[in-house]
């Protein structure tokens, strides 16, 4: 739901984000959380990123563990965590979520992990093969990467307006902001002994969004994805694969 006159005024975001909290709400039951749970214990995770404005971080939520959780706030703050992640700053308000430290409760504000990392799987701090003692044969490290964008330049023209330059500035930053993200994950799998696979949208694909959440240009996305399917995955970020060339 669009604000923009109470953003001018002062709200924290352009729109409102009540009626996805209230969908979640609909469809994140106790029941989820228990199937959650169930196939936490067999070892599958699931893990949700958010950003911590408060101390300017990335916070990684593992989800099973909240899910196993009896307390009664886990299911509240599950949905919370949810919300969060897809709460883009400025267009949708942060989520305020409490928290104990020392006794002490606090609240912390959380947006969009994107804002801080675009793509996670570990942090460079740590080394996949320390976790190998843990598991009853060596394991395979396989990194699955999809990236909901293009990962090269689209050349066009700028207008010349405010509001125009603020919004491809915001592009340029993300973009580059998601490819510094994949080189660190392609550093981390080299390292490693990971292999990496990298997928994302196509160069060719033009269909362009009328408005936010647009369903033909998310349907027309959907069928390049379903066409493209698992039949070629890059081994290395765009920009080493076209050096190689």
């Amino acid at each position: 739901m669009k604000q923009p006159l109470a953003a001018l005024l002062g709200a924290s975001a352009l729109a409102d984000t009540q009626p996805l909290a209230d969908l979640i709400a609909h469809y994140v039951d106790r029941r989820l959380l228990n199937a959650i749970a169930a196939e936490y214990r067999k070892g599958r995770l699931l893990l949700i990123g958010t950003t911590n404005l408060d101390a300017q971080r990335p916070v990684v939520w593992n989800m099973g563990e909240i899910a196993l959780s009896p307390n009664p706030r886990a299911l509240t703050l599950f949905r919370q965590v949810m919300l969060a992640s897809v709460s883009i700053p400025v267009a949708f308000p942060p989520v305020r979520i409490e928290v104990e430290a020392g006794g002490i409760l606090h609240d912390e504000l959380h947006v969009d992990g994107g804002t801080t990392r675009k793509v996670f799987i570990a942090p460079l701090q740590l080394s996949l093969r320390a976790l190998d003692p843990l598991y009853s044969a060596p394991p395979l490290h396989r990194f699955y990467i999809i990236a909901n964008t293009k990962l090269v330049p689209e050349s066009k023209p700028a207008e010349a307006s405010l509001l125009a330059i603020a919004q491809s500035s915001l592009v340029v930053i993300n973009k580059s902001h998601e490819v510094g993200d994949l080189f660190r994950l392609y550093l981390l799998a080299k390292r490693d002994g990971a292999d990496f696979n990298l997928a994302a949208i196509p160069e060719q694909f033009s269909v362009q969004p009328k408005q936010p959440f647009d369903r033909q240009y998310m349907q027309a996305l959907f069928e390049a994805g379903v066409r493209r399917g698992g039949t070629r995955w890059l081994k290395e970020p765009p920009e080493l694969e076209q050096n190689a060339k």
